[in-house]
């Protein structure tokens, strides 16, 4: 619960860091699920406010993903360029 917390509390950070999120999201769900989360993020500076919410539909992907799918691994890519951003799961 604590790391959950922590993990909230930075995800609203106005320096949020988005490649770091998802990449403790992913932490987080391999040592807690049997799930390997393989991420790759493309993309220069994405402002906080965007950055957010692209985390949010990741993290909704990867809970649907661990509810749903009887998979035992996910990638998740997201590439930008230049105003477009696009988010495969």
């Amino acid at each position: 619960l604590t790391d959950v917390r922590t993990a909230i509390q930075s995800i609203r950070h106005p320096d949020f860091d988005l490649k770091e999120a998802v990449n403790s999201l992913a932490k987080q769900i391999k040592q807690s699920q049997p799930l390997d989360v393989m991420v790759e993020i493309q993309a220069a500076e994405i402002p906080a406010a965007i950055g957010y919410q692209l985390f949010r539909i990741i993290q909704e992907c990867l809970t649907n993903v661990m509810k749903h799918a009887e998979a035992s691994q996910v990638n998740v890519k997201l590439t930008q360029a230049g105003k477009r951003i696009e988010l495969n799961v």
